[in-house]
């Protein structure tokens, strides 16, 4: 029942009714972490399209609690095993589903949050530095959900009388792939000296990885899969553009926009990108 509430959410949220949306998700959004993270989208989106100081500070406030919310239930490891997840990943064998998919959760937010930090004081130099150091703790855990997923998708094609199942939800790996695709992305359009400096710190990027995975994602058709469409989308007909135009490709371009213009007619997040392409 709670993944149909989010669904219909983002429905709404698509078809630009943005009020109705909130008001489907207002209940439970501080019980449930998935509700929670719905309502917390809708009014991020709604923050970063008005760029309202007001509405910005608003979706601080939800997104520090929600934070709080995803934290009191995320899987509890003891201090030992805290203390080695700093010298490799964490055992995945160990979480429920519901565990794995609030660390993807996790990952998302933290990631809306640091934008949040840079939209909140742009010129200031301590919303840089809190921005960037949350970014880096995401860029971690999508890092640690992509390469146990691809553990387990290794395991399984080699062991097919003992398979596992920690990633067996597609909204899961919708998800993973999209965080992982999103920074393989968007890390590799930085300048090569920044990108030096990134790699120094153990922070790689991939760009024709990063939209592999972002095209895995959107064609997955699960809940996250229109974040994987605007991602690419904004790439093509902004990006490209502006870094070099002859990595424009208008059959990409023209798939996402008729496939998602004939869901969501009068959605303005697509009609956007028409107008551009």
């Amino acid at each position: 029942m709670t993944k149909v509430t989010c669904k219909n959410a983002q429905e709404l949220l698509l078809r630009n009714r943005f009020n109705e949306a909130l008001e489907l998700t207002v209940d439970g959004k501080d019980e449930s972490v998935y509700i929670g993270s719905a309502y917390f989208v809708i009014q991020f989106h709604i923050s970063t399209m008005s760029f309202d100081r007001q509405s910005v500070a608003e979706s601080i406030v939800t997104c520090d609690k929600l934070l709080e919310l995803i934290n009191s239930r995320r899987y509890k490891s003891g201090w030992l095993g805290t203390a080695l997840s700093y010298l490799k990943y964490r055992d995945y064998n160990h979480f429920t589903d519901y565990e794995v998919h609030v660390e993807l959760c996790y990952a998302e937010v933290l990631l809306a949050r640091a934008a949040l930090t840079f939209l909140e004081d742009p010129d200031s130099i301590v919303s840089f530095i809190k921005g960037a150091l949350t970014i880096r703790n995401s860029y971690g855990s999508f890092k640690e959900l992509y390469a146990v997923y691809e553990k387990e998708q290794v395991h399984n094609k080699h062991n097919p009388d003992k398979q596992t199942e920690k990633f067996k939800d597609q909204d899961i790996v919708s998800g993973v792939l999209f965080g992982n695709g999103a920074f393989q992305l968007g890390l590799s359009l930085l300048p090569p000296k920044i990108l030096k400096l990134l790699e120094f710190v153990g922070i790689e990027c991939n760009k024709e990885q990063g939209l592999e995975l972002l095209t895995n994602s959107e064609s997955s058709d699960a809940l996250r899969s229109p974040l994987g469409a605007y991602v690419l989308l904004m790439y093509q007909t902004i990006v490209t553009q502006v870094i070099d135009p002859a990595e424009y490709s208008a059959e990409v371009t023209d798939q996402l926009i008729n496939k998602y213009k004939e869901r969501y007619p009068e959605g303005a997040m697509f009609l956007l990108f028409q107008g551009r392409r």
